[in-house]
């Protein structure tokens, strides 16, 4: 639209690849400018961002966590659930796993059991935390076993 005082002005938005941008332009002297900046904003951002997908559901990630008293010694974690953050195709070479673990589980462990987080950073900037679960069930060991392997028979 036009304003007098403000000039040509124009919200334009569009959408590539499941990503919509929008381009909010001000000021400018007539309707051609309006509209080829607010293009060439658009073209931009579609250049420079995009939704990427981070982690995907059953990944594994980090280190195996180490089970106290378990029949197997340690679990794989796996992520939660998919994770697609907007993000500049610069950041998303960036992007860094902050993990949050207790030291070691004790068993029983159950298949899918949330056991710590991951939080994803770019630039010690928060992007966003999701679950770790664990990767198999981890059967407690009796009694007996756990003498035994004390005592190293």
């Amino acid at each position: 639209g036009l304003y007098q005082k403000a000039g040509f002005s124009v919200v334009a938005t569009a959408k590539k690849n499941n990503t919509r941008l929008i381009a909010v332009v001000m000021g400018t002297k007539n309707k051609a400018d309006r509209t080829r900046i607010a293009a060439r904003l658009l073209k931009k951002g579609f250049s420079q961002f995009g939704f990427i997908k981070v982690l995907e559901k059953g990944d594994k990630l980090g280190n195996p966590l180490m089970v106290k008293n378990g029949l197997i010694e340690s679990v794989e974690l796996l992520v939660e659930k998919d994770v697609e953050l907007l993000l500049s195709h610069k950041d998303a070479q960036q992007v860094k796993h902050h993990f949050s673990l207790p030291p070691f589980l004790t068993a029983p462990v159950q298949a899918g059991t949330v056991v710590g987080t991951v939080e994803l950073q770019v630039n010690d900037r928060f992007l966003t935390k999701v679950n770790l679960l664990s990767a198999r069930s981890i059967p407690a060991k009796t009694l007996w076993q756990r003498i035994k392997g004390f005592f190293k028979f």
